[in-house]
């Protein structure tokens, strides 16, 4: 969650995103003339703070922007690339895991214990339930493409109502 892990040594800045199964927002910095995307929140996962605005008009930032847009209006968006978005931090299998979550197409789901196999580690299927619940940047690593075994829908930091109506926007009927 943002805030808390976040060194104080940098300006942080906001990009909210609205559309139509719900609202997320963008954190990111500016490091060495990059933009670094640090977190994507979900409406129902942002938390109190202050924070800066601006920077909105950067190229890497509108990318990600148009993005998330066409995810949270239900079409089917470009991927892109995670190469400014803040990995490198996160432990090794946590790695493993959303990296395998980029693979799963649109309009596809999979299961926690698949994810975990996928992964490399089919025993560590709340490991991977973890990552996804952890997941910094959801909707464009998009864990709300990852359910249960039993075919239910499963948890989602948006609330579990966005990730029904990601799912349905991407023609994914549920059980």
């Amino acid at each position: 969650m943002f805030c808390p892990d976040f060194p104080r040594d940098k300006d942080y800045y906001l990009k909210k995103v609205l559309g139509k199964t719900g609202t997320a927002t963008v954190v990111f910095s500016i490091e060495n003339n990059l933009t670094v995307i640090h977190e994507i929140l979900l409406t129902a996962a942002l938390p109190l703070i202050t924070i800066n605005y601006g920077h909105e008009n950067r190229s890497s930032i509108s990318k990600v922007v148009s993005a998330i847009e066409d995810i949270l209006n239900g079409t089917q968006s470009v991927r892109i690339g995670t190469q400014n978005f803040r990995l490198d931090k996160l432990p090794p299998f946590r790695r493993r895991v959303l990296i395998e979550t980029l693979n799963i197409q649109y309009g596809e789901t999979i299961s926690y214990s698949q994810l975990a196999e996928r992964a490399g580690n089919k025993m560590a299927i709340r490991a991977a339930g973890t990552a996804m619940a952890t997941n910094p940047f959801p909707l464009i690593i998009p864990c709300h493409r990852v359910i249960k075994t039993d075919g239910t829908i499963g948890n989602y930091g948006g609330g579990i109502e966005m990730k029904r109506k990601l799912l349905k926007a991407e023609g994914v009927l549920l059980a």
